[in-house]
């Protein structure tokens, strides 16, 4: 958006960013429909411990909080606007989806 946007005319610049938020939105569905149908097909050839899955996804959110709390109390001391309560419960959960 940075480099070209703004030299585009009113109309073309909403184009732009429709036509790559549906770019976006259909390259994320691809992957989550190619990661359900991965997992689906493998239930009966692999061995999946669900006690595994259970202990890393509680792992992931105690990681993701001992990362997003301490980190926006460290920038709200630098930060004229403030990262409210509520902003860093949403990062972190957000976070939480994965890096897609």
């Amino acid at each position: 958006r940075q480099y070209n946007y703004y030299n585009l005319s009113d109309r073309s610049q909403v184009a732009t960013e429709v036509s790559f938020g549906t770019l976006a939105k259909l390259a994320e569905s691809c992957v989550f429909i190619y990661l359900g149908a991965v997992a689906a097909l493998s239930v009966g050839r692999l061995h999946w411990h669900f006690g595994l899955v259970c202990y890393t996804c509680i792992l992931i959110v105690i990681a993701r909080a001992a990362h997003i709390f301490p980190l926006t109390a460290m920038l709200n001391v630098w930060r004229d606007k403030k990262i409210g309560q509520n902003l860093s419960i949403t990062m972190w959960i957000s976070g939480l989806r994965g890096a897609i």
